[in-house]
């Protein structure tokens, strides 16, 4: 069947078979990724240089029984180092989280506790409302999916062309224990013409499932260039005699995600994360993912896993 156009005088009918053909004759890259592993690779290879990602802007959390704002700084190593910063309008420091491997601590104003505890997804959930691993964070944060465990006869990759947007692939895969992924990669218009190695892919969305309810979805957006962080010390570094910093990675300049907006449907709540300014691979920083009570605050344990 050819595509072609419509007459002009047409029942309701026929324009609605003439918007479901033209859906379906939509274009799309000239030469298409055609297993999933091959395009996850592709993605994989493009952001291999970002090790780590830092940045500052806002962090909002809506939710049916409260929510809060503020000024959002953020620290992102891989595989799952993770820090956020929440400030008032005033500077005043309202929740840190940090993450690392065995560990994670979350500091609350409002309560006057540091939370110790796994560095598990009901624990971050403290500070986001939202359940993501810090791993998946960490990943989100640069731009690349996190994939679920899963066997490579369980992943599934198709083309899906929209009505009134430019199509995008759709990765679905099937992981352990009833688990479920849903990943969105756009490429960009002017790439379509190009080979597959000279392609830019952006991950646009990222759902995850368990035993049939939705852990979080994601869409992330307003994708940008991004430079390595200076590596110049600070006056205060200089007076303390550090000449030289250490990077976290070498220069990047991949694009990364500017917008990211979670949401739980079910139980109602939304974290929206609006980077304004944001660097690949800072400089290390000694006990960057670590975090002490301050004075007066009480620490207590989290049995969540």
């Amino acid at each position: 069947m050819r595509c072609g156009v419509a007459s002009t005088v047409a029942r309701p009918s026929a324009i609605v078979l003439g918007l479901l053909l033209a859906l379906g004759c939509s274009k799309g890259p000239a030469v298409r990724f055609n297993h999933p592993a091959q395009l996850l690779s592709h993605i994989y290879q493009r952001t291999a240089c970002s090790r780590a990602v830092q940045g500052e802007g806002r962090l909002e959390v809506a939710g049916p029984f409260a929510g809060y704002r503020g000024k959002l700084m953020f620290k992102a190593e891989a595989p799952a180092q993770l820090r956020f910063d929440l400030y008032s309008e005033l500077g005043v420091t309202l929740a840190t989280l940090v993450a690392q491997k065995s560990a994670l601590r979350f500091f609350d104003l409002s309560a006057n506790t540091l939370v110790s505890g796994e560095p598990s997804a009901c624990n971050v959930a403290q500070f986001t409302q939202v359940a993501v691993p810090p791993l998946a964070l960490v990943e989100l944060l640069r731009g690349r999916p996190p994939v679920l465990r899963h066997e490579p006869s369980a992943a599934k990759l198709a083309w899906k062309n929209t009505l009134f947007g430019p199509g995008h692939y759709e990765i679905t895969l099937a992981g352990d224990h009833l688990s479920k992924e849903e990943v969105w990669v756009s490429i960009p218009e002017q790439d379509w013409g190009l080979p597959l190695a000279e392609q830019r892919t952006f991950v646009t969305r990222v759902q995850v499932w368990q035993d049939g309810s939705t852990l979080y979805s994601v869409e992330l957006s307003d994708y940008q260039r991004a430079h390595r962080a200076s590596l110049e010390p600070t006056q205060d570094e200089r007076d303390m005699g550090i000449t030289e910093l250490e990077a976290t990675g070498p220069v990047c300049e991949s694009e990364l995600p500017r917008r990211l907006a979670f949401d739980v449907g079910h139980v109602g709540h939304e974290l929206r994360i609006q980077a304004r300014e944001v660097a690949h691979n800072p400089p290390r920083v000694e006990g960057a993912y670590e975090l002490q009570a301050p004075r007066g605050v009480r620490v207590v344990s989290s049995a969540c896993k």
